[in-house]
């Protein structure tokens, strides 16, 4: 009779720890569900927002260079705004095209990511098969004070396990999402980076604004392009960052750009990296200071620096 008693306090005990359990799981889970839940709605744009006006950025997609030179990269392949605008590379191509989302198709594209892929569930800060010299693609989301990145290597060949299934269904829905109505990403501006090269520059053709000075670009850009170096020219007191070319000028170096990356100027070689400016390249951060978001080599944003303050209006002139 007492081995009974206990057998039977045992199995009431046991049983409550498992009622315990489950109920723990199931709250764990409501909460999760309910968390993706109000991520989403809070993202809807239903009235635009200071941050919505101030191109505030909800989901993006940015290549990561690998082992080639440059190896940096300030152009994401696909960007979405809070207040509806779509800005994304066209299949292989460097072309940006754009499009302006419904409240509903931006809820659509958070359903996916945040409740049928539990985005901010994954643990890990990395997913995928490292690939020598292929470098990365970084995804990140930034909803209603809630933020995360992590970043995709090369899809595994083999079974994987439930989050990195989820992940790469983010990335294969982004790049696959096709807008019905899309036009040519028109930018406010490009970023010019020169960079000095070696070489013969016969038949090389000569740089053409005498207003913009290569030379001077590269000081001041010397200080990104190349962190360590101690051999970076004086700029005279003036501020470093990247040199911004806004309206019609910029645009005639974007279209130029695609046959011509090496220019001479005064004898000198220079490679010109091109990058069209994205809408939030000019906003003023909390600094007061444009800047643009680079990947790879010293990564992180690097202020703007708009031309006029250092050259004089000029014509444009054909290359």
């Amino acid at each position: 009779m007492f081995n009974r008693s206990r057998l039977s306090r045992r199995h009431f005990q046991l049983s409550s720890i498992i009622v315990v359990v489950l109920a723990l799981i199931l709250l764990g889970s409501y909460l999760l569900k309910a968390s993706n839940a109000s991520a989403v709605e809070a993202a809807t744009p239903r009235h635009p927002s200071p941050n919505q006006e101030a191109g505030h950025i909800i989901v993006q997609l940015f290549q990561v260079p690998g082992f080639v030179y440059p190896s940096i990269n300030g152009v994401p392949e696909w960007t979405l705004y809070a207040d509806g605008l779509l800005i994304f590379k066209a299949g292989k191509s460097s072309d940006l095209m754009q499009t302006h989302l419904s409240s509903h198709q931006v809820n659509f594209i958070l359903n996916v990511i945040l409740q049928q892929n539990t985005f901010f569930a994954s643990t890990h800060a990395s997913y995928g098969r490292p690939i020598p010299d292929v470098g990365s693609l970084l995804l990140s989301v930034d909803i209603n004070g809630m933020y995360k990145q992590v970043k995709l290597y090369g899809e595994p060949a083999t079974s994987v396990d439930v989050q990195t299934r989820h992940i790469f269904a983010i990335k294969d829905f982004l790049h696959n999402y096709h807008p019905t109505t899309t036009q040519p990403y028109i930018p406010p501006g490009i970023a010019l980076l020169a960079i000095p090269q070696n070489g013969d520059s016969t038949n090389v053709p000569t740089w053409p604004y005498h207003d913009i000075s290569l030379a001077q670009t590269t000081a001041l850009e010397c200080p990104f392009l190349s962190p360590n170096s101690t051999t970076c020219p004086s700029v005279n007191g003036s501020k470093t960052g990247v040199l911004a070319i806004l309206g019609a000028r910029g645009l005639a170096l974007l279209q130029q750009a695609h046959n011509t990356l090496v220019v001479k100027e005064q004898g000198k070689l220079y490679r010109l990296v091109i990058w069209p400016l994205l809408p939030d390249a000019l906003i003023p951060r909390p600094n007061g200071v444009m800047s643009v978001l680079v990947q790879g080599a010293n990564n992180g944003t690097w202020p703007l620096i708009v031309g006029a303050a250092f050259t004089t209006p000029a014509g444009v002139v054909n290359w």
